[in-house]
């Protein structure tokens, strides 16, 4: 059996909260971590660079701006409020937007799921010098840094990320119960990263694609939304309707608000059919995105074949069943008449031969 790993509990810390400013989804919760004592056991403390831009200056996030092949070393302090040593790992990440359309700080993106238009991860510009893994002695603190290379050429726009720290238990081995599912836990944080090089950039969507699929058991259809440039779009609607290829009928819709998406990044807008079955055929997808004084239209035909609405409708949890056709009542019905009328006859015919043979 698949083993599934289950973090119980996380403490994400980001140096930026939702106040966005100039539309760029800086953030502006601070992380204070002077050592206080808390059930995680340990914190962090971002060390300002100087190439900090002016108006974050009170912030704890890292919002710099560095120029083309600039070379630049950002620091972390991590205090360790606990009794005994701890290993602590680090990384940095690359910003992507998850299946919810939020902003995502705290996942390793792989390579397939990087888009297309992102030129520059920043996970792929910076160099962990302290490790992947520091020790921080008991009662005591560590700075580790990390160096960010800028690319050769130059660019608009920016680019966005996270220096993602959590706490590797030794001690605690990872339980399984009798259905193979292993259960660990997991303390984390993560300090944004936020770089401008030379000019903020106006916000693009794309539609790329259209599918039914499955999510977490519940089946749809999922049009791919792109943002193709260097800058977060907030504050986003998405109004989405499927109607049956040259029919103005809707069949299904779904709306969503408050949606934040990463600068080059891309995500699979959800429009459950938890009512519903999926049905084959030819359909036209329309969306209507909405960011500020920004509007986007979408308009792309897709078909669900014969064999993905079978699969998603028959894998799909708590699946309402397709209504049976009112003519098969009536066929099952007609059907039971003619079965009783020729029992009745083949009953009275032998009574009738019965009866002549005396």
């Amino acid at each position: 059996m698949d083993v599934m790993n289950k973090t119980l509990k996380k403490a994400l810390l980001f140096g930026f909260s939702g106040a966005l400013l100039s539309g760029l989804g800086l953030f502006n919760k601070s992380v204070e971590a002077a050592a206080p004592a808390n059930n995680i056991g340990y914190s962090v403390q971002s060390i300002q660079s100087d190439k900090q831009v002016k108006e974050s200056l009170k912030q704890s996030y890292f919002d710099m701006q560095l120029d083309a092949k600039a070379e630049e070393t950002i620091s972390v302090k991590i205090f360790n409020s606990s009794d005994k040593a701890l290993k602590i790992r680090n990384a940095v990440y690359t910003a992507s937007t998850n299946d919810n359309g939020q902003l995502e700080y705290t996942k390793k993106l792989e390579k397939k799921d990087i888009d297309k238009s992102m030129k520059y991860p920043l996970a792929s510009l910076t160099k962990m010098d302290s490790g992947s893994v520091v020790t921080v002695p008991a009662k005591g603190s560590k700075i580790v840094k990390a160096t960010i290379t800028m690319p050769k050429d130059s660019f608009d726009g920016v680019l966005l990320g996270s220096w993602y720290f959590e706490k590797v238990d030794d001690s605690a081995k990872a339980s399984s119960n009798k259905k193979g599912i292993s259960i660990s836990n997991a303390y984390s944080y993560a300090i944004g990263i936020k770089i401008l090089e030379k000019k903020t950039v106006e916000p693009n969507m794309n539609l790329l694609s259209v599918k039914a699929g499955m999510r977490n058991y519940r089946k749809g259809v999922f049009p791919v939304f792109q943002n193709d440039t260097a800058v977060i779009i907030p504050k986003l609607t998405i109004k989405s309707q499927i109607m049956k290829k040259g029919s103005s009928t809707v069949l299904q819709e779904t709306t969503l608000k408050n949606l934040s998406m990463a600068p080059n990044s891309n995500f699979k807008f959800p429009m459950l059919y938890d009512k519903g079955q999926l049905e084959s055929g030819d359909y036209t997808l329309k969306a209507v995105a909405t960011s500020g004084k920004n509007t986007w239209n979408f308009n792309k035909n897709f078909t669900i074949t014969n064999d993905d609405a079978s699969k998603y409708n028959k894998e799909a949890i708590a699946d309402p069943k397709k209504p049976m056709n009112p003519l098969w009542y009536v066929a099952l019905g007609l059907g039971l008449a003619i079965l009783f009328v020729l029992i009745f006859f083949l009953i009275k015919r032998y009574v009738d031969k019965k009866k002549a043979d005396k």
